[in-house]
């Protein structure tokens, strides 16, 4: 039984180091103050890097939040992260249009796949006294063929195709490059090019099959 351990080490202060498949290991914890009716601490907040306080000045951080502590919106892509709140609230929204506040020994698994952006807040809810909150969170590599997987497609990636008329052969390009996606066809040229688009202005990853030449070059 003692072989399974391999080493043991110090963890000091973290993030802490990680082996594969993990990424990244934190924890955070904080004595936040009472709030102010903002979810905000009511408390000074002179002598912090206001969108950047890591400092734990009187225990507790802002971290790259400006009224309510926390982390607002960030992308991730391509892994997932596991988060155990021990004490305290995080309040959650993403891109998917998903909200939710969870805490207090709840656990929430979120896969960022093919591309998520989102917030965790930490609202301070209690007006007369502290608001601790402590979590850890630990981000997990997905194996390279689930790296562009989606609600839509699952543990797939997603190719989007022009309309059925075009007669393409969007699937038989996929099978032949050995790509782990599901052909989603848009409904038509409109539909298609939209959705490009709206990629485009938010940066969000998409795939497609895209021949030269082609207007889209004139554009993106």
């Amino acid at each position: 039984m003692s072989d399974a351990l391999l080493e043991t080490f110090s963890l000091g202060a973290p993030p802490w180091p990680t082996v594969d498949p993990f990424l990244f290991c934190v924890h955070h914890l904080d004595h936040y103050p009472a709030g102010d009716g903002r979810f905000a601490p009511a408390a000074s907040l002179e002598g912090r890097n206001i969108g950047s306080d890591f400092s734990n000045t009187d225990g507790w951080s802002m971290y790259h939040g400006q009224i309510a502590p926390g982390f607002p919106q960030h992308p991730h892509r391509g892994f997932e992260t596991v988060t155990f709140v021990r004490r305290g609230l995080i309040d959650h929204s993403d891109s998917l249009g998903a909200a939710a506040r969870y805490g207090n020994g709840d656990v929430q698994w979120m896969t960022a796949g093919a591309g998520i952006v989102h917030a965790e807040m930490f609202p301070l809810l209690n007006h007369e006294g502290p608001n601790t909150a402590e979590l850890f969170q630990i981000w997990v590599n997905l194996p390279a063929a689930e790296k562009f997987a989606t609600p839509e497609t699952g543990n797939k990636g997603r190719f989007l195709g022009g309309p059925l008329d075009w007669l393409k052969h969007d699937q038989e390009k996929v099978d032949a490059l050995g790509m782990n996606f599901v052909v989603v066809n848009a409904g038509s040229a409109a539909a298609l090019w939209a959705e490009i688009a709206a990629a485009e202005k938010t940066k969000k990853p998409i795939v497609v099959f895209n021949w030269t030449p082609n207007f889209a070059e004139a554009v993106w």
